[in-house]
């Protein structure tokens, strides 16, 4: 800490991050059986950041261990599979705060989380390729939670492709160190709570939730005898729970909280890609966001900094492969 600032001197900020990690996977194929197998996959992290912007100080540090057991297997017929297994991950965090206005905060969490994994796949090599898993993890601070996925493709012909998603998933925020902008600020941190703004408390955040679908259309086609092809896409996003950064219920405070209401995103695509010429290629794409989170004060609004609209185009050329395959490569970009 030897960066320091006040409100007569010059604004300064240091930041510092250490990181090491380790990984290691071992697996073995049965010789007799060429689609089955087992392996272990193993990761372990450490990693610490100190930063002090503006005299606002942050020590934080996370060490982290995953171990997974890996079974493949077949299902007769052949385009019937699986892989089965266990997880265990450990995840222990060290967080010191303080603030210019004298606010402090000293957080510990220690997360031990054994499951349990399934995943099918059916693939017959002509039209289907569908993917089902399901997850079963429990929790030592948050209780037991389920979470499935499914994944289709269907091939309408050999040129136009339908696929569609679903699934969910959990995460445990860590607001302190995702939250890296407000740290420059002269803004203090508060929790919302009894319908008032209260000291900074870790322990009353809970865990991220969402539920998501998607459905995706892709033709590929010829255009003035060219490479051409289309696709369409469509998601929706809806948290059944959130943690909300509202920076808008006070100018002075960042505040933070669990969902209470509703928080969604729905985002249309169309992309188009064209090989206009044998050294010329073309991109397209426009995306529609519609994101909103109900929030204390307006109860319902757009989420900040998230575009409605936004369009991309892309021209990419490539001269001819010299003697020697030398060439030249440009692109011309627009957002």
């Amino acid at each position: 800490w030897q960066a320091t600032s006040s409100l007569e001197g010059p604004w300064r900020g240091t930041s510092f991050v250490q990181r090491a990690e380790a990984s290691a996977k071992t697996g073995y194929v049965f010789p007799n059986a060429q689609w089955r197998s087992i392996g272990t996959q193993f990761n372990a992290q450490h990693h610490r950041t100190w930063h002090n912007l503006g005299g606002n100080r942050y020590d934080g540090t996370e060490q982290m261990l995953r171990g997974n057991l890996l079974y493949i297997g077949r299902l007769a017929p052949q385009h019937h599979t699986f892989s089965a297994g266990a997880s265990f991950v450990y995840n222990r965090f060290e967080e010191a705060a303080s603030w210019t206005d004298s606010t402090e905060v000293n957080w510990q969490r220690a997360e031990r989380v054994p499951g349990l994994f399934f995943e099918y796949t059916f693939n017959d090599n002509d039209r289907w390729n569908v993917v089902a898993g399901l997850r079963a993890d429990a929790h030592n601070l948050y209780g037991r939670f389920l979470t499935p996925r499914l994944h289709a493709r269907f091939g309408v012909t050999e040129n136009i492709s339908l696929k569609a998603t679903a699934g969910q998933g959990l995460r445990v925020p860590t607001p302190l160190m995702e939250q890296l902008g407000p740290w420059a600020s002269r803004r203090s941190w508060a929790t919302w709570m009894g319908g008032s703004a209260a000291p900074l408390n870790l322990l009353e955040i809970e865990p991220e939730r969402a539920t998501n679908w998607g459905l995706n259309a892709t033709a590929a086609f010829k255009l003035n005898h060219r490479d051409a092809s289309l696709a369409l896409d469509a998601y929706w996003t809806r948290f059944e729970n959130r943690l909300v950064v509202d920076m808008d219920w006070d100018p002075s405070i960042l505040l933070l909280y669990n969902l209470s209401g509703q928080s969604q995103a729905k985002t249309a695509q169309v992309e188009f890609d064209w090989s206009a010429h044998r050294r010329l290629d073309v991109r397209l794409a426009y995306r529609y966001v519609d994101a909103v989170t109900d929030r204390i004060q307006p109860e319902h609004r757009r989420d900040p900094f998230v575009s409605r609209h936004r369009g991309f185009a892309q021209f990419s050329y490539a001269s001819r492969v010299g003697d020697e395959g030398s060439q030249w490569r440009a692109d011309a970009t627009l957002q």
